[in-house]
């Protein structure tokens, strides 16, 4: 358990940037996308493979949940910070990089334990879920991810599985709009279901709009335009760097329709997986993306390596960075999705 720990590089990191006034400052966004990258292109990979003990003693283990746990009141903590360092500071290049600094916690820390979290049948959990995803505006992944891409990925119903060929620019503006439109269909048609009025408070994507703008106006007021629209900005940055990794965890895959609106069961083949260690600790396990599609309700350490899925040639920021150049991108990756 101890080695996600490791985790906590990005808040301890954050934390420096976000003090910092000078090339400091970009420490975070230089480990992330410089540093890290390197490293995953250096050291070799390392598949996961458990034994079935191994398997029911990781997850009857609850320290793992602990650990995510705390990373909630973590991201609040750097989100309080950031915002006093921004509210008043000169608007300059260093205020840019502290906005894309907390984008990237907004991605690493919110969404990504969010998503985790988002799983779990535990109340508690997805309490936190819903609280991590306010943190970047970004509160309807919770139901377009668990009811709507888990069933549609890899198939054209599906927002955040990238068709092949089309640019990771596209994909972002196609995703972020026929996601959100996706979670309000999901719930409008689950109320419908149950007799009960679309405009009501049983609506979650109601509850997530008031409490976003709630979140908002709440910042505005105790930390004045700047920092408001600084946060807007961080958590825009933060789902978008979501929606980049959703670009490289399905490009490409696409589901067998056996008859018109029937598809083939989601296989390991319709993700692509990444043994690189050091992205999977950091991430916990998201880049084993093949097995958590199986069966989402396994909680990270107990995901594992899968031999009959596509395996990414880099890992999550390296891939991140190819996809930013199109013509590489498709050069590389394409002749992958024949094999």
């Amino acid at each position: 358990m101890f080695k996600y720990i490791a985790f906590l590089i990005f808040p301890c990191i954050g934390f420096i940037a976000l003090n910092a006034s000078g090339l400091l400052s970009l420490a975070l966004i230089l480990l992330s996308f410089i540093i890290i990258p390197i490293i995953e292109l250096i050291l070799p990979t390392s598949p996961k493979f458990l034994t079935k003990e191994k398997i029911e003693l990781l997850q009857q283990n609850k320290g793992y949940t602990y650990l995510l746990y705390l990373m909630v009141p973590l991201q609040f903590l750097m989100l309080y910070f950031f915002l006093t360092q921004v509210s008043n500071a000169p608007i300059n290049a260093f205020l840019a990089i502290k906005i894309i600094t907390m984008a990237i916690l907004c991605g690493t820390m919110a969404i990504n334990i969010a998503h985790e979290l988002g799983h779990r049948q535990s109340k508690l959990a997805q309490f936190f879920a819903k609280s991590l995803l306010l943190t970047s505006l970004y509160m309807h992944f919770y139901i377009e991810h668990n009811r709507g891409h888990h069933k549609n990925v890899a198939t054209a119903n599906d927002p955040a599985t990238a068709r092949k060929n089309e640019t990771i620019y596209s994909f972002i503006i196609r995703c972020i709009r026929m996601a959100y439109l996706s979670a309000w269909k999901i719930e409008n048609d689950r109320l419908k279901r149950s007799n009960q009025s679309i405009f009501s408070i049983q609506n979650e994507m109601v509850q997530f709009t008031f409490f976003q703008v709630l979140f908002i106006v709440l910042i505005g007021l105790v930390f004045g335009i700047q920092g408001m629209i600084c946060f807007v900005f961080a958590a825009i940055f933060g789902f978008i760097l979501l929606e980049c990794i959703e670009y490289i965890e399905h490009y490409g895959l696409i589901r067998k329709e056996i008859k018109p609106g029937i598809y083939e069961g989601v296989q390991n083949k319709h993700s692509w997986n990444c043994n690189k260690m050091l992205g999977r600790i950091l991430l916990f396990e998201l880049p084993l993306h093949p097995a958590h599609h199986k069966n989402s309700s396994v909680p990270y350490q107990a995901l594992q390596s899968t031999e009959d899925a596509p395996e990414m040639p880099l890992g999550y920021p390296g891939m991140i960075l190819l996809a930013l150049v199109p013509s590489l991108w498709f050069k590389k990756i394409n002749p992958l999705l024949a094999n």
